[in-house]
């Protein structure tokens, strides 16, 4: 058998010769001390020194300072192991630096190949990444924002550190998944959660909801979610995308400014928008029931010489005594005590007949007259008065609550007309037309 032989071929040499001259990378060779011997033109560059500086120049020469140290004591480990692979900075001639990356292996006991890679740019990229990766991080956490991936061909899912946070947990503290994702929504929205999720998935289209979760220590919070399908290019549903912001200051904000947009900003009780909504509510409910439904119109007796003579602070002090004086006597949960413009207050009492509406029109009466808040221009008496007119009905269609309305303005009127300070009552009889 015919042994082949381990020197190359001229020809073999040469093809050596020409992947060495022409690598992308540098490619250099190295004695013990770290002398430069030979290197290709991508060496060169990279350096950027002239080529006649080889010749008296070595690897230290071109290594930053605080590498030095380092790569010196690699080489040495390196005619004793074989190979090193470190990742170094390159002092370039014109005083800039390439971070490369150097993997060098022994060739004999006085020499080593070294292969020499500039990986600044994807360094920098990465540093980028990194830094980008933590802005938007720190971004979600003061916006209250987590973030979510699903990968439906793997089953595979991946929370953000934000995501983790917002349901009380440390990141990465418990693998996520959907079945982990719908634990934590509320019970009440557990529903809504599903079939948004459901018709996301079947129709692939994006979808957004607003839902409460309950965190992992218990308390309760309110999330606006969304969700949408992401593809690849052949138009396939690879993965699916989710967001999930904490909102609960902004709820509680619109609740309570929804309260406030319903109450009076004066005397701190219903206002006007608020009655008009409860009487359209309890007029169809007293139509279901066949129950009836009562109000009291309330006019406070000469208010405008009230304002002439004590002034509009000393008069806004009368309104309020007075609609307290209203809302202490209209104590059922389902009556309603509401200003109703000006000096006018109603009282809207529903399953309250006649003479029950009566009773506590009269105590509204008696309470404001005990106040004893002077009137010295009151044509009725010498301390401020009320005049109240009390209307019931028992609503049917095709009749709106504008009926009796318009009856208890009537009767208030009347009351007025009688001598004010008092009180007066209709029951109006509906009759289906």
């Amino acid at each position: 058998m015919i042994k082949k032989s381990d020197e190359p071929t001229a020809s073999e040499t040469n093809e050596y010769r020409t992947v060495f001259e022409n690598a992308p990378d540098g490619i250099f060779l190295t004695n013990r001390d770290g002398h430069i011997l030979k290197a290709n033109d991508a060496c060169v560059e990279l350096w950027g020194i002239d080529r006649s500086e080889l010749s008296y120049i070595s690897i230290q020469d071109l290594i930053d300072a605080k590498y030095r140290q380092k790569i010196i004591e690699s080489y040495a480990h390196l005619f004793e192991n074989g190979v090193f692979n470190e990742e170094v900075i390159f002092q370039k001639k014109d005083g800039t630096k390439a971070q490369t990356f150097v993997s060098a292996s022994r060739l004999s006991e006085n020499r080593c190949v070294n292969y020499i890679k500039d990986v600044s740019a994807g360094k920098q990229l990465e540093r980028e990444l990194r830094e980008n990766e933590a802005i938007l991080a720190k971004a979600q956490e003061i916006a209250h924002i987590g973030n979510w991936i699903w990968d439906l061909t793997g089953d595979e899912m991946r929370w953000s550190d934000e995501m983790y946070r917002l349901f009380g947990l440390k990141p990465r503290e418990a693998t996520p998944s959907i079945e982990l994702l719908e634990q934590f929504i509320h019970e009440e929205d557990t529903k809504l959660f599903q079939e948004t999720f459901d018709n996301t998935l079947r129709r692939k289209k994006k979808f957004d909801l607003e839902l409460r979760f309950t965190r992992f220590d218990g308390f309760e919070r309110f999330g606006h979610m969304q969700f949408s399908i992401g593809r690849n290019g052949a138009g396939e549903a690879m993965w699916m995308i989710g967001t999930l912001q904490d909102i609960t200051e902004r709820k509680r904000m619109e609740q309570k400014l929804a309260k406030l947009s319903f109450l009076d900003g004066l005397t701190g009780i219903p206002n006007r928008r608020s009655f008009d909504r409860f009487i359209e509510r309890e007029w169809n409910r007293s139509i279901r029931n066949f129950n009836p439904l009562s109000l009291i119109l309330c006019d406070i007796d000469y208010f405008k010489n009230y304002n002439d003579t004590y002034g509009h602070q000393s008069g806004d002090d009368c309104l309020i005594q007075v609609a307290k004086v209203i809302h202490k006597n209209t104590n059922r949960v389902i009556d309603i005590a509401a200003r109703y413009g000006g000096e006018e207050f109603v009282v809207a009492l529903p399953e309250t007949d006649n003479e029950g509406a009566v009773f506590v029109a009269e105590k509204i009466r008696q309470g404001v007259e005990s106040l004893q808040v002077p009137h010295v221009q009151s044509k009725t008496c010498d301390h401020v008065t009320i005049s109240l007119g009390v209307a019931t009905t028992i609503p049917r269609n095709p009749f709106g609550p504008e009926i009796l309305i318009e009856t208890a303005d009537q009767t208030l009127y009347q009351a007025k007309q009688n001598g004010r300070n008092r009180l007066e009552s209709t029951y109006l009889r509906l009759k289906p037309i």
